[in-house]
């Protein structure tokens, strides 16, 4: 068909071709599931129920993991974890803030993830199941321990810190369930249609963030570190290969 006149109407974001109208094609259309946070909108109203259900869900296991791990080794030998170059990182009490500031970004990494779409929210939890069990698996098979030094000072971050002491005692250390959630963030947020590029380099900031206050509050020791993003990528591949999202695609 020949198109004898094309014409765009100001503010209407259409084209009139030859009497016709029609949608322009360059308008985007909305993501599918919650697409992420919108303006005016509170937190329930941009997470679908499945990204809920799916953040319960992987809460709870991560629950279970640690506190469970805490419960089988409770008794048993614990091994020292601190080499040589443990001791010669210092303690900074004001790392403290990154060490409880991390809790806020993975709640929102967490369900910007998956708020995206169901098959991505089932692939994320995938992911995540498969790290805490693999987690849950090494802390329990070779249950590790390290050695605090006192905190002396009177200031605000160390009191925060002293109280972290008192609440958190030195074991489940390796891998770091600290390092390994805020890599898992990062990695989640890879291929998304709904998270903006600078909100991805923010998490991959935040996982050398994450990895120096640890070190600095002296809540792990460096071997911590590498195990949490070889578990992190194991999850993310064994997840690739089973390919869970491929039964809610089978259902329809």
């Amino acid at each position: 068909m020949r198109w004898e006149h094309a014409e765009r109407m100001k503010g209407a974001g259409k084209l009139r071709l030859s009497g016709v109208e029609m949608t322009d094609e360059r308008r985007s259309e909305p993501p599918r599931g919650g697409g992420g946070p919108g303006r005016g909108k509170p937190v329930w109203a941009w997470v679908p129920g499945y990204g809920w259900a799916c953040f319960a869900a992987g809460l709870t296991v991560q629950l279970l993991s640690y506190y469970g791990a805490r419960v089988l080794t409770a008794g048993r030998e614990l091994h020292l974890l601190e080499g040589p170059l443990d001791a010669m990182i210092p303690l900074v009490p004001a790392w403290i803030v990154a060490y409880v500031a991390v809790f806020a970004l993975w709640a929102a990494s967490g369900l910007w993830i998956l708020s995206e779409s169901k098959e991505r929210s089932v692939h994320f939890l995938c992911i995540y199941v498969i790290a805490m069990v693999l987690a849950f698996l090494i802390l329990v098979i070779y249950p590790g321990t390290m050695t605090r030094p006192e905190v002396t000072g009177s200031d605000v971050f160390s009191r925060v810190l002293a109280w972290i002491y008192t609440m958190d005692e030195p074991t489940n250390l390796c891998p770091s369930l600290h390092v390994l959630i805020t890599y898992l963030c990062w990695r989640g947020c890879f291929g998304s249609r709904i998270i903006p590029r600078w909100y991805r380099r923010l998490n991959g900031v935040s996982v050398v963030v994450t990895c120096l206050s640890i070190l600095f509050v002296k809540q792990h020791v460096l071997i911590d570190i590498p195990v949490a993003f070889a578990v992190g990528e194991a999850a993310v591949q064994a997840a690739r290969l089973l390919g869970p999202e491929r039964l809610l695609k089978r259902e329809h």
